[in-house]
This record gives structure tokens, C-alpha cells and sequence, in this order.
């Protein structure tokens, strides 16, 4: 059997563990349960369903921030997945490298 290995594009850096939001954009309904006397703000849902959010609670990795928003604990990592993938920009306005050469804009006064 011929199989295709894709390799991710990642970036090395040292996370340490820390709390995140638990909402994300979107609505899910069925990810739109209540979890420590809250719903996902409007327009958002849940990052995980119900059953997984019981679970992680029971572990103590969710919980409610001091601003009443609910956030849930991600660990120590070490490699970030690119989820856009923006290397052929310049860090400025005069162009970006594409297949190896330098395009630049040209203005033209009106």
C-alpha cells in the first residue's frame, strides 16, 4: 500500500503549562451545555463536548477565571503546529517572496 507522510510545519518553543479560554468562535449547539453555572458566550461554543468537559473538570482542568470567564489548562508543550502558514511574507509592505523571487509593489499617483 503507497502512503503519503505529510510533515506538519511546526515551531520550536517552550511553553509552560497555563490556562486557556474554553469558548471558541462558532456555533455548535450540541457544544452549547452549561459548565460551572455558564454557557458559552454568544456567538461561541464549547472547545470540547460535554462528556470530555466532565471529565477534565473532575481532573481540575477546568475552571472559572476571577473574571467569570471559563478556561481550561493546557500543558507544557514544546512544538506549535502553524495552522497558517504565512513564511512567504515579509515582515514589511514592500513585497513578498514568492516561488524565490522579490515582487514589489509599484504605486501610481492618480
Amino acid at each position: 500500500m503507497n502512503e503519503t507522510h505529510v510533515n506538519v510545519p511546526v515551531k520550536t518553543r517552550k511553553y509552560a503549562q497555563r490556562w486557556h479560554t474554553f469558548d471558541a468562535h462558532g456555533i455548535r449547539p450540541t457544544m452549547e451545555y452549561e459548565i460551572l453555572g455558564c454557557k458559552p458566550p454568544t456567538g461561541r461554543h464549547w472547545m470540547y463536548d460535554e462528556n470530555r468537559a466532565r471529565e477534565m473538570l473532575s481532573q481540575g482542568r477546568i475552571k472559572k477565571s476571577p473574571k467569570g470567564s471559563i478556561q481550561y489548562l493546557l500543558p507544557e508543550s514544546g512544538v506549535v503546529l502553524l495552522d497558517t502558514n504565512w513564511i512567504d511574507l515579509i515582515g514589511s509592505d514592500k513585497g513578498r517572496i514568492t516561488n524565490g523571487s522579490l515582487l514589489t509593489a509599484t504605486r501610481t499617483k492618480a
